[in-house]
């Protein structure tokens, strides 16, 4: 079973915001999990949208993760193809 990370950022915002903070973080792994952050983010970003909040901040981390995800595909089929060189036959 895998949870829901991007429903629990959603709650777990909604239940800040409604604590009455203002400024809530994310902290998340996006170079080694760049999947997850982005679900965490979604969640993260729906609950500030249902509350009337801005989200201009985030967009310039989403364009980070996301060049981050591509680079770390290039990086491992490269990868991939020099190990298959490597293996005899």
């Amino acid at each position: 079973m895998t949870p829901d990370r991007e429903k629990a950022f959603f709650v777990g915002t909604k239940y800040l915001i409604k604590l009455g903070h203002r400024r809530i973080g994310l902290i998340s792994d996006s170079l080694t999990r760049p999947k997850t952050t982005l679900r965490k983010l979604a969640g993260y970003r729906r609950a500030l949208r249902d509350a009337g909040k801005k989200t201009r901040q985030t967009r310039k981390f989403v364009d980070q993760v996301a060049a981050q995800m591509i680079l770390q595909s290039y990086l491992d089929r490269e990868s991939a193809g020099r190990s298959e060189k490597g293996i005899p036959r």
